[in-house]
């Protein structure tokens, strides 16, 4: 995850760029906790977290996103926190306390490209999660990493907003065969 405009606010009101973090950590925090992920590390204004399930990994993102959104609504807008949440199914290598690997880089880049106040997945994630029921999502764009095309795809929050599909995204192809 990465907060939006986060260095900005850092200088302009470091003040409120640490209370705001702190507001960040504990949705964050409760998010994960609930859906069984464990933090890995606090990136500064984000975090990396790891989840067992491939499912509870987007529902847990979704949730953060959800809560994200009630919370800005009761706040004025140099209050508000808007991230973007990016992940990956892969694999990762731990050392010393930390993580690393082509799955965290992976992560982190889908995670740069990501819509402010939205959620990005890999085509690795997306193959496997595409059938369940309340994940709502749709082709995003493409990426180059490591010399191959990773296609990218985009989490909804809800069957409206897919639905509405206001920036005219294509429905993913699937060969059920």
């Amino acid at each position: 995850t990465d907060i939006v405009g986060y260095s900005k606010l850092t200088g302009d009101n470091q003040e409120l760029a640490l209370e705001i973090l702190s507001e960040h950590n504990k949705v964050l925090f409760q998010c994960t906790k609930h859906y069984s992920g464990e933090i890995i590390k606090k990136t500064g204004d984000g975090l990396c977290a790891l989840f067992d399930n491939s499912v509870d990994s987007i529902k847990c993102a979704i949730d953060i996103q959800k809560d994200l959104f009630k919370r800005n609504k009761l706040n004025i807008k140099e209050r508000q926190i808007n991230i973007r949440i990016g992940i990956h199914y892969g694999a990762v290598v731990f050392e010393e306390n930390d993580v690393f690997g082509d799955g965290i880089n992976l992560s982190n880049k889908i995670e740069s490209i990501a819509p402010a106040g939205g959620i990005a997945i890999s085509e690795d994630l997306n193959r496997r999660v595409w059938k369940e029921n309340d994940i709502y999502m749709r082709e995003y764009t493409e990426i180059e990493f490591n010399s191959d095309k990773v296609r990218i795809f985009e989490i909804y929050l809800d069957l409206l907003d897919w639905f509405k599909n206001e920036k005219n995204q294509l429905c993913q192809k699937v060969d059920v065969q």
